[in-house]
């Protein structure tokens, strides 16, 4: 399907908030899952009930800071994740906002628990501004992602949230450094970047469960302090285009297809993904210029 500057908020703006769009039940089961992996890595209080997962959580990460380095290895236990990730509605909000008639899901897709920042003395307690095509693998000459962000519970500024900034997708990929924080753009590239494009304004998300965020691989987005006193759950997922790249080559054996059930077959491939032996390659990794 072709797409258009003009018809497609993804290709002019590079980003789309939908507001309460997301099965409450579905997004029930998926905290309960977290719940109940949390209780079996040594939570002693159960914290089945929904709402306590996000204060129970910074209990359970304060006495075991190191849990926060698993929790990829939760996504295999975490059917209901999958259902989320290949939920029709997922699929027909790509269509609305990028003109994708069909999508896959990609094997870069992530489970974040973001404790308040004064609990956390890990680096990647904020995310510096950054581009997501960074994810990808440098082997792969043309790739087209689209990042869905997906929040557990309060996602504001407060909690933690994003910043993005709109129509930074025009700017393409940017040259990155690795930071102390994590994949950052190269600071003078983006202040050239901005002072040239003076339209290109942050924008705080404020975001809440239930909510879906989408953006372009290039758009410009960065994740903020917590400042709250609970744990701020999120899950983002990469989709690419029926029959195209999704970004991430050998790490499972197929791409699901976005209203495919979810049974053994895609649980095999998130265990395949998880325990994949495949050395993951990552493009911001390279050095690069514009």
């Amino acid at each position: 399907m072709e797409y258009s500057q003009e018809k497609y908020i993804l290709d002019s703006l590079g980003w789309v908030h939908y507001r309460q769009v997301l099965p409450s039940d579905l997004l029930d089961n998926i905290r309960t899952q977290i719940s109940q992996q949390l209780v079996l890595r040594g939570l002693r209080n159960s914290i089945l009930q929904k709402s306590d997962l996000n204060s129970a959580s910074v209990r359970f990460f304060r006495s075991n800071p190191k849990q926060l380095l698993f929790l990829q290895g939760m996504l295999p236990s975490l059917p209901s994740a999958y259902e989320l990730a290949l939920l029709p509605l997922i699929g027909n909000l790509l269509a609305e906002s990028a003109g994708w008639a069909q999508a896959v899901l990609s094997p870069i897709h992530n489970l974040r628990a973001k404790l308040p920042w004064n609990l956390n003395s890990s680096p990647f307690t904020t995310l510096p501004w950054h581009q997501d095509y960074g994810a990808t693998d440098p082997t792969v000459d043309y790739v087209r992602l689209m990042t869905v962000w997906i929040p557990l519970g309060p996602a504001s500024t407060r909690h933690g949230g994003l910043e993005i900034i709109p129509r930074s997708n025009h700017l393409g990929w940017l040259s990155h450094s690795r930071a102390e924080r994590g994949p950052e753009v190269d600071q003078e590239t983006m202040r050239d970047a901005l002072q040239a494009n003076c339209n290109l304004c942050p924008v705080s998300v404020q975001a809440s469960a239930g909510d879906v965020v989408i953006f372009d691989q290039f758009t410009l987005h960065r994740s903020l302090k917590n400042k709250s006193r609970i744990c701020r759950w999120s899950l983002d997922f990469r989709y690419a285009e029926l029959g195209k790249s999704t970004g991430r080559p050998g790490q499972w054996e197929r791409d699901p297809r976005i209203g495919e059930n979810v049974g053994e077959g895609v649980m095999n491939l998130a265990r395949q993904r998880y325990s994949s032996d495949v050395p993951i390659r990552k493009r911001v990794d390279e050095i690069l210029t514009l």
